[in-house]
């Protein structure tokens, strides 16, 4: 997909968000699978998945910009998100991740994010420095969520 499209097709994404109170996260094509994953700081129920899909579906095929026959996806990025773009990385701030670049693999809290890149920490300061991680080498990157810290969560869900 071509630059030009794929901003194209998330602003269309974009405008339907806003307009369904949801968040657009991130948006990708690959072969004809059109992927788009929405986010809301409540969570987002299958039926707004369902909902944003049909309403992107009915913008993209009025706006024709996809000249082919595509496959549609909408889902959240779900509890252990990928990370893409460095609004991402400073929204998992103090959360334990796994980068990986073509050398190495980190994995730890995310100590910070800015401009450049990330710092993210093994252990305690004592134990281990942090890593540095510019953004140009990161390869993959995602929250990585533990048994204990998804089964607290539930338990406050359900209380």
């Amino acid at each position: 997909m071509s630059n030009y499209l794929l901003e194209s097709v998330s602003r269309i994404a974009r405008k339907v968000a806003s307009a369904q109170g949801v968040d657009l996260y991130h948006v990708e094509l690959s072969g004809r699978n059109l992927r788009v994953l929405i986010d809301k700081e409540t969570g987002v129920p299958l039926a707004s998945c369902v909902q944003f899909s049909r309403a992107l579906s009915d913008e993209l095929d009025r706006a024709d910009m996809i000249g082919q026959r595509y496959l549609l996806e909408v889902s959240s990025p779900g509890v252990e998100r990928r990370l893409y773009r460095p609004s991402d990385y400073a929204a998992a701030a103090g959360r334990h991740v796994v980068v990986r670049t073509d050398t190495q693999t980190v994995e730890g809290t995310l100590v910070r994010a800015n401009d450049k890149g990330i710092a993210v920490s093994s252990g305690t300061k004592d134990e281990c420095p942090e890593t540095i991680v510019d953004y140009g080498e990161i390869r993959s990157a995602r929250v990585k969520v533990s048994d204990a810290e998804l089964f607290s969560k539930q338990k406050e869900q359900n209380a």
